[in-house]
């Protein structure tokens, strides 16, 4: 979120990004309109979608006016915070022989993944992942299985964590 004092003559702000790994290379990820009615101030806010959990950010707001002059704001850093525990995402729905799960782990786990059919039956045996803090990606090739609706089961070091939806389709 920021403020501006005053505005003339201002089309809008280019929102400018790099991270921890490579600090000096910023790359533009978004646009705000200015507020036509805000001669006398505005307020704006930003939500950057594509941030992890973890890892430093900084940003950069590039201020351009109507006739193509810009002005840099000063460079702000940010840590989106791990939630606790786990979260997890599955991608696409509806998929077709691969499907990905993401999970944001707030300490390294053991996850355990079981698929189950809707009435409740295990299809194949589950699958155990090592994997360490952060954002993880396993991709689960489900190509032998019929069209349909299953249920992953997903396990953090032993405990049911979660459950998602997936549908398969051609």
């Amino acid at each position: 979120n920021w403020e501006t004092a005053m505005e003339d003559n201002n089309q809008g702000f280019e929102v400018w990004r790099s991270s921890e790994w490579n600090i000096f290379n910023f790359e533009q990820i978004g646009w705000v309109d200015a507020d036509p009615n805000a001669s006398q101030g505005g307020t704006y806010d930003f939500f950057d979608q594509m941030a992890e959990p973890g890892i430093t950010y900084y940003y950069q707001l590039m201020q351009r006016d109507y006739d193509g002059a810009t002005s840099p704001s000063e460079i702000r850093q940010a840590t989106l915070p791990y939630l606790e525990g786990l979260t997890i995402t599955s991608y696409p729905s509806p998929f077709q022989d691969l499907v990905y799960l993401r999970f944001d782990l707030d300490e390294a786990s053991a996850i355990e993944v079981e698929i189950v059919n809707v009435t409740g039956r295990q299809i194949g045996p589950a699958k155990t992942f090592e994997l360490t803090r952060g954002r993880k990606t396993l991709e689960l090739n489900m190509k032998a299985l019929a069209d349909g609706m299953y249920l992953g089961r997903i396990y953090q070091n032993g405990r049911l964590a979660g459950t998602v939806k997936l549908l398969k389709t051609e």
